[in-house]
């Protein structure tokens, strides 16, 4: 975890250092969750992920592993047979 100071310009924009998108592997185009605490006076990015990116890399990441059976096979185990149409 890092420390940045960053400022507020004319338009209310803030500049995510490089070194900080660097660190979190930011990249141009994404998007985030922007969460006000106005009690303790914070605000928190969430980024914003697609939950089918995360299935599709623990999909290949199992296949990779061979933790995963084919269609056939898994149809087999369960006494059922594919159609073939």
């Amino acid at each position: 975890m890092s420390v940045f100071s960053i400022q507020v310009d004319s338009q209310g924009r803030m500049l995510v250092p490089d070194d900080a998108r660097a660190e979190m592997g930011i990249e141009e185009g994404e998007r985030f969750i922007l969460k006000t605490d106005p009690v303790n006076g914070t605000l928190t990015l969430i980024r914003v992920t697609n939950p089918l990116d995360k299935l599709a890399l623990e999909a290949i990441a199992e296949y990779e592993a061979g933790l995963t059976i084919s269609l056939n096979d898994a149809a087999a185990e369960l006494g059922l047979t594919i159609d073939r149409e």
